[in-house]
């Protein structure tokens, strides 16, 4: 008994949807790429067999694809209480002593609200100043971080983090964790 497979027209908007170009479809189906753009213009209609292998190929594609953009910006964060943070009040060396190597950036929060960050970029230039260890965080600090819902969908933190080192998660306005690229990255 055959099933009924989806129409061709679909294989062009799937193979796209996960990235794939015809080359890499053909490979995976073992077929050739000729075939595939002949299938994906209508100018040839594959049989009942190669059809099946197509779209079993871009169905595992397509499930691969799906669960490495699905989930949240809270499935991935480092949440509070685990979240380290500096005050404004802070000196530059306490900053320096909480990085550590464990974090490059630390967000500057006051009253529950992110008022700047410290990189370990920004260390590494002030450094070359005398006394800047003793120095408060709220005179060197840079930008807050962006704040996005924890609800926020990996394929739309993606390209949020494309733009920004980390991100902070906030949940009825109050800050719930920290994304960064490299979470993000594991996640992959």
């Amino acid at each position: 008994m055959k099933l009924e497979l989806p129409p061709l027209d679909t294989i062009k908007n799937i193979r796209k949807k996960v990235g794939w170009t015809q080359r890499e479809l053909a490979k995976s189906a073992e077929i050739s790429q000729s075939m595939i753009a002949k299938i994906e213009n209508g100018r040839k209609s594959p049989s009942y067999e190669t059809a099946q292998k197509i779209f079993h190929v871009l169905n595992m594609a397509l499930k691969s694809y799906n669960s490495k953009n699905s989930g949240t910006a809270k499935d991935i964060a480092t949440l509070a209480p685990l979240l380290t943070t500096l005050k404004p009040g802070d000196t530059v060396a306490e900053a320096i002593q909480l990085m550590g190597s464990d974090y490059d950036q630390l967000p500057v929060i006051m009253e529950g609200k992110c008022v700047g960050c410290i990189s370990s970029k920004l260390i590494i230039t002030l450094l070359s100043k005398k006394n800047v260890q003793k120095t408060p965080v709220y005179e060197v600090m840079e930008e807050p971080l962006p704040i996005i819902p924890e609800k926020t969908p990996f394929n739309q933190l993606r390209k949020t983090l494309e733009a920004f080192d980390c991100v902070l998660t906030s949940n009825k306005g109050k800050i719930t964790g920290i994304v960064t690229r490299s979470d993000l990255i594991k996640k992959i």
